[in-house]
């Protein structure tokens, strides 16, 4: 059960994120306000302000006190109260004052001493769509960094890797790990793009994958990503008949398939049975690219009669 307490630890800790992200609420209550004033001491993040939760079914609000805490190792947890004696304002310069001689576990101590009914809550109390996102929000700047990253030094990125393949020198371990991030926002960026007019071209990919660990690309096996992709491509071709789409699939098959990887081919296979078994649909395409479907046919494992 999601009570307003619970709604409030989720918010508390949100507020911890770098980007203090607030607002989203699990249901059914939903977030108004989130006020907090920071401090910050090596290896520890403390917040501490007031919450309003508002239900939606009733409208009504309730207001929480919090101190809300993150350690380096990734520890997240808050303390929740009503009331504050003295006032908000004084107490964040007295958990101030406590941080810089005390322990952190004294300082919960004189939170807890100030609000009523003072309870503690930890991430893992947090409901499972509560964690999920505060993952999601936590990792989404990242992503958008590497994407960044990927696309405006790409020119430089490819000039590296096509020198140190053709010289065969050892990269440091740091560099190698760069290219295997770069390899896999990359690959997130062509799957997730959507289907296009043009044809995908996967070779520098295929360069840089060259620097990923075998076991490192397994869960590509069964990855949605590449479902999607799929599904995108095979929706495109049947809409368009432009064979183009049919190029796509057939060179990530190509692609995914040299880095010793097998997708799931389970969704693709279905479209394709029965875009082939449609005699009217066959004979709208042109001779060129009904013979690449049957080439398509043949790559997803069908027995094809010319």
């Amino acid at each position: 059960r999601i009570d307003p307490s619970l709604a409030a630890a989720h918010q508390a800790i949100a507020s911890l994120l770098e980007n203090g992200v607030q607002g989203h609420c699990p249901v059914p209550w939903t977030a108004a306000t989130v006020e907090y004033k920071r401090i910050r001491r090596p290896e520890i993040r403390v917040n501490i302000g007031e919450v309003k939760i508002l239900e939606k079914r009733t409208d009504r609000d309730y207001r929480k006190i919090f101190l809300a805490v993150r350690r380096k190792a990734g520890d997240l947890s808050c303390i929740l109260g009503t009331g504050a004696e003295p006032g908000l304002d004084e107490l964040v310069e007295e958990i101030r004052l406590s941080l810089d001689k005390e322990s952190l576990e004294k300082t919960k101590e004189v939170f807890s001493r100030h609000v009523s009914d003072a309870t503690r809550y930890n991430i893992e109390d947090l409901i499972p769509e509560a964690r999920k996102w505060l993952v999601e929000e936590s990792t989404g700047n990242l992503d958008n960094l590497l994407k960044n990253l990927a696309g405006t030094h790409s020119e430089q990125i490819d000039e590296a890797v096509d020198l140190i393949r053709a010289t065969g020198y050892r990269t440091s371990t740091q560099i190698n790990g760069l290219f295997r991030i770069l390899f896999f926002a990359r690959l997130s960026d062509l799957l997730t793009s959507g289907p296009g007019s043009d044809e995908i071209d996967w070779k520098k990919l295929s360069q840089l994958a060259s620097f990923c660990r075998p076991s490192s690309l397994r869960f590509l096996s069964n990855d949605p990503l590449v479902a999607g992709f799929f599904r995108w491509q095979m929706s495109s071709f049947t809409r368009s008949r432009q064979g183009v789409f049919l190029k796509n699939i057939l060179a990530f098959l190509r692609f995914i398939r040299k880095l010793h990887v097998e997708p799931d081919l389970w969704e693709c296979q279905n479209l394709f049975y029965d875009l082939y078994q449609d005699p009217v649909f066959c004979r709208s395409l042109n001779p060129d690219v009904l013979s690449r479907l049957r080439k398509l046919g043949f790559a997803l494992g069908f027995f094809i009669e010319e």
